[in-house]
C-alpha cells in the first residue's frame, strides 16, 4: 500500500490533491476496495480524505502523469523490461 498524497507530492503535480485524485479515479476507472481504500483523517478542522493505493495503481498513476517524474518513471519502466 502507498499513500496517494505522497505520490502526488513526489510526482510534482500542479493540481490540488483532491482535484487530481477525483480526475484520475474517474478517468481510469480505479475501484475502491480493489485499487484503493479511502479514509477520513482529522485535521483539527474539516476532515481530510486520504487514500491508500496499491503499488500497481501507484505505478499506473506515475506512468500517466505529465511531469518530469512521470517521464522518468516511463523511461525507467521501458529500460527495466
Amino acid at each position: 500500500m502507498f499513500d496517494a498524497r505522497a505520490l502526488h507530492a513526489w510526482l510534482g503535480v500542479k493540481w490540488q490533491f483532491n482535484q487530481w485524485m477525483r480526475e484520475r479515479l474517474a478517468e481510469y476507472g480505479f475501484e475502491e476496495g480493489a485499487d484503493f481504500w479511502c479514509h477520513n483523517t482529522k485535521t483539527g478542522g474539516r476532515p481530510r480524505k486520504d487514500y491508500l493505493i496499491t503499488i500497481d495503481m501507484a505505478k499506473e498513476l506515475a506512468m500517466i502523469e505529465r511531469t518530469e517524474r512521470g517521464r522518468e518513471t516511463r523511461q525507467f519502466s521501458a529500460v527495466s523490461k
